[in-house]
């Protein structure tokens, strides 16, 4: 065979190899990840009044969605079967996955073997991150995520084709949509917008950078008007004060973000020193491999999620809320990696008869294996958090199964009695569709209705409130006749609820039934 002929050979196995592997990452994240095992819990309260949504006429979505996104609580709609809505988060963890194959795919490394490499370790290193073993719940972090790369993608897009209106007309598209689905789209969207802008200013394309401005503009007024007319009803006293504590001052940043980071430490994979000095070595290597556009708008990321925390506009490392920022993080230090091991390959290439692909392939890998071993308790996530040693809430919290029991055993004349905390699994649950009035104590700012007078939820969490309930319902039942009964279903109980229930329950009589982890309770007499 001649060296033309092998050298065509090896082109087309590339070409096959490049064309098979987001098909292999995709297989391979749902190795990682336990689908079936994901699916099968009930949803637990902060998903219940995300799954609640569906069970709403659309047009109730804007009020019902509260702090989702619209697009998100939308997108529910489309899935397949009300007991698989967390393929919708799942779907978003597997484009994250292969949206970090081609942020590694932009970068213009110094072959395509190089490029494909450094695809595969960067899309399985976003797959093996502990913090998105535990982003199977329903809610939009894994969106955050996903958009979060797609536009550092598009921006890499935009760098490589000299700035073409074209590129920035689908990086506009692309920041226009995304925020329907992700809340972090703005900030991402702003330092994305901002890397384009000092790198042309810096390379002197002033028509360009008028351009990315003009973009830019265009971006923050779909943002404004996004804000002003679908999230900000999402804002709420009860919400601002749930995310307090992630709101530092100026003066407490430093001990706050010692704290956090240290905190996050099992969910990074790697101690977060080692995080944020790999991501800094893949800023380098992406300004390094042609683009600075690309590496200046991811390097903005942390000092603008900081600013945001500083101003009281977005939780600040929080596991869930800075979900998007973990996996940028970790994509750039695999890109780090990535570079290193380039770097490596052709000084080592240089003294051996193997090809700096091959060389910096194997140093990758055997990185990647390291991290897959650190990271080994993680895989295929059964619900307990090896962190913590403490489990999913999902596996904990449970009204599917005290509403189905209610509902086969409840007779005419018995009340149901739902706990404060139960009422939006409860709305998931019952064969009944429910209702919906505003209620801005709670987080979301509202709270289920049922037309059947037969089913009291309770004003409340504490004692007083819990007492209210219990009296409207035994008193409804007593009305019903000889032998009505009061159903109690509750969840998500605080440890002030469980003392005033087991008083309230003391005076009357009362047996568990044989339905889950958090039993329907049935009360005979009072």
């Amino acid at each position: 065979m001649t060296a033309a002929t092998q050298d065509r050979f090896g082109r087309v196995r590339l070409r096959l190899l490049e064309a098979l592997a987001p098909l292999a990452l995709v297989a391979a994240t749902l190795a990682i990840h336990d689908v079936p095992a994901a699916l099968r819990p009930p949803y637990w309260l902060d998903e219940a009044w995300v799954a609640a949504s569906v069970r709403f006429p659309i047009s109730d979505l804007p009020v019902v969605t509260s702090s989702t996104p619209l697009g998100w609580t939308a997108l529910l709609r489309l899935v397949p079967g009300f007991d698989r809505l967390r393929l919708l988060p799942i779907a978003f963890l597997v484009l994250s996955v292969l949206a970090g194959y081609a942020l590694a795919a932009v970068v213009r490394w110094p072959s395509r073997a190089h490029r494909i490499g450094a695809g595969l370790v960067t899309g399985l290193a976003v797959a093996l991150l502990p913090a998105q073993q535990v982003r199977h719940d329903l809610k939009q972090y894994t969106a955050d995520a996903a958009v979060a790369l797609l536009l550092l993608v598009v921006a890499g897009l935009v760098e490589a084709g000299g700035y073409p209106r074209q590129r920035l007309a689908l990086l506009l598209a692309t920041a226009s949509a995304g925020m329907l689905v992700s809340h972090t789209t703005v900030l991402v969207g702003g330092c994305v917008v901002g890397g384009l802008l000092v790198a042309a200013l810096a390379r002197g394309l002033r028509r360009q950078a008028v351009e990315v401005a003009v973009t830019g503009a265009l971006m923050l007024a779909v943002f404004v008007a996004g804000y002003a007319g679908l999230d900000r009803r999402g804002n709420n006293g009860a919400m601002d004060s749930y995310w307090q504590d992630f709101f530092p001052s100026v003066g407490h940043l430093p001990g706050f973000l010692g704290d956090r980071l240290t905190d996050l430490r099992p969910y990074l994979g790697v101690p977060w020193p080692v995080l944020l000095l790999l991501a800094a070595a893949g800023v380098v290597t992406v300004a390094r491999l042609g683009r600075p556009a690309l590496a200046c708008g991811a390097a903005f990321l942390l000092p603008a999620a900081v600013l945001a925390g500083l101003a009281h506009q977005y939780p600040l490392l929080d596991l869930r809320t800075s979900h998007f920022l973990l996996v940028c993080l970790t994509a750039f230090a695999t890109l780090g990696v990535a570079g290193l091991a380039t770097a490596a390959g052709g000084l080592l290439a240089r003294r051996s008869r193997a090809g700096g692909a091959v060389v910096a392939a194997v140093l990758a890998a055997a990185v990647l294996g390291g991290y897959v071993w650190a990271t080994a308790d993680w895989l295929r996530f059964g619900g307990t958090d090896p962190a913590l040693g403490t489990r999913s809430p999902a596996l904990t919290e449970d009204v599917r199964d005290p509403a189905a029991y209610v509902w086969a055993h409840r007779h005419p004349g018995d009340v149901v009695l739902v706990s404060g905390s139960a009422a939006f699994g409860f709305a998931d649950y019952w064969p009944e569709r429910p209702g919906h009035r505003p209620d801005p104590a709670t987080a979301v700012g509202w709270q289920p209705t049922y037309a059947d007078p037969a089913i009291v939820v309770s004003p409340g969490r504490d004692p007083a409130a819990i007492h209210a309930g219990l009296l409207e319902a035994t008193g409804l039942a007593a009305k019903s006749g000889p032998g009505a009964v009061v159903w109690l279903i509750r969840s998500h109980q605080s440890g002030e609820e469980k003392v005033a229930w087991k008083a309230e329950l003391a005076t009357l009589t009362a047996r568990s039934t044989p339905s889950g982890p958090e039993p329907a309770v049935r009360i005979e007499a009072w």
